[in-house]
């Protein structure tokens, strides 16, 4: 690996650790629109016992992927912005702009982590939330909407 880092100019480590967090973001966020534009609609031509059964179906399997994308999407962000971003951007003439834009997008994250774990909640709690699970999903959809935009936004920011 070292010789094909060395001779393409490609950082392994660190396309490795943003391939891992695009994925966990592309599957919660798909997640989300999914859910929002195509099974909700579905269940809702469905009877209440019935949908309510699914439902909870549904939050048991998704549970353990909407936390394991959290925890990727922390663990992986948190790597790339101390290993990489930090000693980027550490004398550049417009940290602050950078910094405080990557500052915002962590806050919506965490607040987009917030819905995501309340949905994805066992027993009683968790069926409350996913009672208002119209409100929960345009609240990500809008969030990660954001998210992205500012991540774009990040991206295309000059390095010098």
């Amino acid at each position: 690996m070292e010789l094909l880092s060395q001779s393409a100019g490609i950082d392994i480590p660190a396309t490795l650790l943003r391939l891992l967090h695009v994925l966990a973001a592309v599957l919660a966020a798909g997640g989300v629109f999914f859910q929002l534009m195509a099974l909700r609609p579905a269940l809702a031509e469905i009877e209440d016992a019935r949908r309510r059964e699914l439902r909870e179906a549904i939050a048991a399997r998704w549970r353990v992927v909407a936390y394991g994308a959290i925890a990727a999407l922390l663990l992986t962000g948190l790597l790339n912005y101390v290993l990489y971003k930090i000693p980027e951007y550490r004398s550049h003439p417009q940290k602050g702009l950078y910094h405080g834009l990557l500052g915002v997008k962590i806050l919506l994250a965490l607040a987009a982590f917030h819905g995501a774990a309340v949905l994805a909640l066992p027993g009683a709690k968790g069926a409350r939330y996913r009672d208002r699970a119209g409100f929960w999903l345009k609240y990500l959809a809008v969030l990660f909407t954001l998210i992205i935009a500012i991540g774009a936004a990040l991206r295309q920011f000059p390095k010098e």
